[in-house]
């Protein structure tokens, strides 16, 4: 394991990652954890605004080639890659921080973790790597969960919506999602996810009403990360409405 904080970049150099989806060793019920927090780790750090990140499309659309390949095609500096194995309640984790341009591995985690602190994993992952690349964590007040059942339907709605095939697939999804928020009200991602999937249908309406009810409820919390998502969400619904005064009006207040 290294602790070390590594000067991996220059000053003038803008970071450039690829997260490749972390390998599920154990059964194959639980793709969904390895999924899943892989794709929250790339909204973590993209959101961190201080390092360019290649999106979980781009990633996958590469299929299945050499890590040094997708870095190279991707155009990045550093790929982060890692696997995840659940063993009853236990999570055996490892992670390496790789720099393509210098060939080597400059930070490096191996661990294992409860069950119950499943909602630790993923940001217990990117501070460990953007502290070897000497970049700060988001700062703003994120109101995080400490369900962890409720974080696991999560993941398990984001990974069959991202795997769906049919509309039956989306409900599925959805009700992952809802008994996520059953769990935790105030689960902000399953909320957000869920309304995202009601506007990809086309139902405005219902993804809107959603934003709305859940931007004031963040606002009461304080949770500046949450408010920032919500209006770039409801700018996006507007802008499909086709009324792009409110839509620029929301992107400006992010």
């Amino acid at each position: 394991y290294q602790d070390n904080k590594v000067a991996v970049h220059s000053d003038d150099e803008v970071p450039s990652i690829a997260i490749i989806p972390f390998d599920n060793k154990g059964k194959k019920e639980d793709d969904f954890y390895s999924y899943g927090i892989s794709s929250d780790l790339i909204s973590d750090c993209t959101a961190t605004g201080l390092i360019r990140v290649s999106s979980l499309k781009e990633i996958e659309e590469l299929g299945d080639i050499a890590f040094k390949d997708k870095a190279k095609k991707l155009n990045v500096r550093y790929l982060v890659t890692g696997t995840l194995w659940k063993i009853d309640k236990i999570f055996q984790l490892t992670v390496e921080l790789y720099d393509n341009k210098d060939s080597k591995i400059v930070w490096s985690d191996r661990w294992e973790e409860k069950w119950e602190n499943l909602t630790s994993i993923m940001k217990n992952l990117s501070n460990g790597f953007l502290k070897a690349l000497d970049i700060k964590p988001r700062t703003g007040e994120k109101a995080e969960t400490d369900n962890t059942k409720a974080y696991e339907y999560y993941l398990k709605g984001k990974f069959k919506y991202s795997k769906r095939e049919n509309m039956e697939d989306i409900q599925i999804a959805q009700g992952f999602l809802k008994k996520s928020i059953q769990l935790d009200s105030d689960m902000f991602d399953s909320i957000i996810f869920l309304a995202w999937t009601y506007k990809n249908l086309g139902n405005y309406d219902k993804a809107m009403s959603i934003y709305t009810k859940t931007l004031k409820r963040a606002e009461k919390m304080n949770d500046l990360d949450a408010i920032a998502d919500l209006k770039i969400c409801i700018g996006s619904v507007f802008s499909h409405k086709g009324e792009y005064d409110k839509a620029l009006q929301y992107k400006k207040e992010t």
